[in-house]
């Protein structure tokens, strides 16, 4: 496969973009950022037009909001490649030379001696570790693209300053660019921290979590149908809730759905407070299996036909001492009537 380019016969002008950008740093970024780069960097070259350019022209140009294209700039600044310049209430954009950048980052200059980083330390050990370099050439292929330089140091980060598992890091990159369709070394880099920070460090970690993750994920959604909400997803107090009922009251999930059914039949107002009102209690009581909760209905059953016989309606006609019956001449005789 080969790319041509047409030739014309007239110019209406045209933007050289460094490869550098391309190359590195456009991949790093989402379409929007991208955009709002190349749309400010033709502008910046735009040395006669005499219209100022304002973040507001970009918004409108680009039709997206003001607050991408403050956040685009936030971005690109971040990544070394554009300088704020404070004019009046807002800020004017420096486009710096991404050739001078990488050439500066590489060497002071051909006389003087390499500038040695803690970063370039990692990445010269790197490139002489197969274990890392395999990483690396494995994360390549699920990116369908090359780490650039600054990807490479955080990811060497996880491993030297986290202690953080080679193949842990390997799968957070599948999780997030196949599983969630996400690249951005950010994003990829928050799942990493939250797993940290669940203790997951390595893969025998990860795979319990996953394990349990997936089975949690099957419980939801069986009391989503116990309760009638199967076309629902779970939402995040939800999935507390029954958290609470997994891990910390330690139940077995045959009981949770026994409990929903019959407390569904005393209410019309299905909600998950009120079902977890009802377990708690229960468990309160030390009642936590099947048996124990049937024995419970069923106490609960006696106990209620007793109170409903003691509540049987009472009043002054159930007292009334009914009058004595007589026969036809005891009832004359009573009354004094002669024959």
């Amino acid at each position: 496969m080969s790319f041509y380019r047409q030739t014309t016969d007239f110019d209406l002008g045209e933007t050289a973009i460094e490869n550098v950008f391309i190359n590195d740093f456009m991949p790093m970024a989402n379409g929007t950022a991208v955009k709002v780069y190349l749309f400010g960097f033709k502008c910046s070259q735009e040395v006669n037009s005499r219209k100022e350019i304002t973040h507001e022209t970009i918004a409108k140009h680009l039709n997206i909001p003001i607050d991408d294209v403050l956040r685009s700039w936030d971005f690109w600044e971040e990544k070394g490649i554009v300088k704020k310049i404070a004019n009046n209430e807002s800020y004017d954009i420096e486009f710096l030379s991404l050739r001078q950048l990488l050439a500066a980052g590489l060497y002071k200059n051909k006389k003087s001696t390499p500038v040695v980083t803690k970063s370039n330390i990692s990445l010269l050990e790197a490139s002489k570790n197969p274990e890392i370099k395999k990483m690396f050439y494995q994360i390549d292929q699920i990116m369908r693209r090359q780490l650039v330089p600054n990807e490479r140091n955080i990811v060497l980060d996880w491993i030297y300053e986290q202690n953080i598992d080679l193949e842990v890091i390997i799968r957070a990159f599948t999780y997030c660019v196949e599983d969630r369709g996400v690249k951005h070394i950010n994003y990829i880099a928050s799942v990493v921290r939250g797993w940290q920070d669940q203790g997951i460090l390595t893969i025998k970690d990860l795979e319990e979590h996953f394990a349990k993750s997936q089975s949690h994920y099957n419980h939801y959604k069986a009391v989503y149908r116990t309760l009638g909400y199967a076309s629902k997803l779970p939402s995040a107090g939800d999935k507390e809730i029954i958290d609470i009922w997994l891990d910390d009251f330690k139940l077995e999930m045959d009981f949770i759905t026994k409990v929903l059914t019959e407390t569904s039949k005393r209410t019309s107002n299905i909600n998950m407070n009120y079902m977890h009102k009802a377990i708690e209690s229960l468990f309160k009581q030390n009642i936590k299996t099947i048996p124990e909760y049937e024995n419970h209905l069923a106490n609960r059953s006696k106990t209620t036909t007793t109170v409903n016989k003691k509540k049987t309606t009472t009043n002054k006609f159930h007292n009334f001492n009914q009058r004595e019956k007589y026969s036809n001449d005891e009832l004359e005789k009573k009354l004094g009537i002669k024959k």
